[in-house]
């Protein structure tokens, strides 16, 4: 046994690989642990002492670290999450004027009434705007809609 007390603690440069092969898994802490009971319990107590701080205290900072960096990226995830509704609301709301000036200009018109929007609704790309837009527009549907968007009931937006 004194052969391999030298082998694992015979200097500082195996003193120091012991050490670190001890918390990293390359060695199994308790049969060094064992050489060291038998020369000096003092030295067995400093190097269990050491292997539980570096194994409890150092490895859980580091997983601390990793946990709080996990959570701030799921922060900023839920953040742009937030920012991507916005801007797609905005973009909704551009479409849907896009629509309606549309259907004001192809009737010449300044104001817009029920039928000229059921017309106007009926036509395709219209209708694929719509379904960009998560509507599902037919006929009487968009007469639904016309009052809908008709807050004050006079019959023209």
């Amino acid at each position: 046994d004194h052969v391999s007390l030298m082998y694992r603690f015979g200097g500082l440069l195996p003193t120091i690989y012991t050490l670190f092969i001890s918390i990293s898994g390359g060695l199994n802490w308790g049969e060094a642990a064992d050489l060291l009971k038998e020369f000096s319990p003092l030295l067995t107590i400093m190097y269990c002492t050491y292997v539980a701080f570096a194994v409890f205290c150092v490895l859980n900072i580091v997983t601390g670290v990793f946990v709080e960096n996990a959570n701030s990226i799921t922060r900023l995830n839920a953040d742009n999450m937030v920012m991507e509704e916005m801007s797609l609301q905005q973009q909704r709301m551009e479409d849907m004027t896009a629509i309606f000036f549309q259907a004001l200009q192809d009737n010449k018109a300044e104001e817009l009434t029920e039928k000229a929007f059921v017309k106007f609704a009926q036509n395709g790309v219209v209708q694929a705007y719509f379904r960009k837009l998560g509507l599902n527009i037919e006929r009487e549907n968009s007469k639904a809609l016309f009052r809908m968007i008709d807050g004050d009931s006079n019959g023209a937006i």
